[in-house]
């Protein structure tokens, strides 16, 4: 069973957002020498950093939702009424092949319906340091590391729709997890 997450921590390209229940909002920024380009530059200052910050607003026995903003993931979409099955296969290889990062650091996720084929791709490296932060601080459980698009949110959302959305949908943390994705 999937239990709801009490704490959010929205990770962007420089900085990370922590909201929840009785806890304002706290916002951590990351100086180009330690995060640049979606790379880590400093990682032992990254994990120090982020630990510090956990430790000192008490999340230790929390259960925690990590998303990843769109600036931190990128994304495609296919439509698979106008593609055949050689050309997907290819345009999947070809999308982790131009990502960025060096192999081994390429976190690829793949969501399907009936009409679409919708890629996430980010460097495993950045979330899995959060991660590290999060256990040395002794959260309870990261629940899923999950790209916000995969919400698929409109301009017209509200924030309180949007954090309810990311406490309430238990499938997107099902099938958009990186975790369940190694890093290729």
């Amino acid at each position: 069973m999937i239990l709801k997450p009490q704490l959010i921590v929205y990770l962007r390209r420089s900085d990370l957002f922590i909201a929840g229940n009785h806890l304002p909002t706290i916002k951590l920024t990351f100086p180009g020498s330690v995060v640049h380009n979606l790379t880590l530059q400093d990682k032992n200052k990254f994990v120090h950093d982020t630990e510090e910050v956990f430790v000192s607003k008490n999340v230790s026995g929390k259960r925690v939702l990590i998303v990843l903003d769109d600036s931190m993931v990128f994304a495609k979409s296919v439509n698979l009424e106008e593609t055949d099955k050689n050309t997907l296969n290819k345009i999947v290889a070809d999308y982790v092949d131009c990502m960025p990062f060096e192999p081994g650091q390429r976190a690829c996720l793949t969501l399907q319906n009936d009409k679409i084929l919708d890629l996430y791709a980010t460097n495993s490296d950045i979330y899995l340091a959060l991660e590290e932060a999060m256990r040395r601080s002794k959260v309870r459980k990261i629940i899923a590391t999950v790209p916000a698009a995969a919400y698929k949110f409109k301009k017209m959302h509200t924030n309180a729709e949007i954090i309810n959305s990311y406490i309430n949908d238990k499938e997107i943390y099902r099938i958009a997890d990186f975790n369940s994705v190694s890093p290729a």
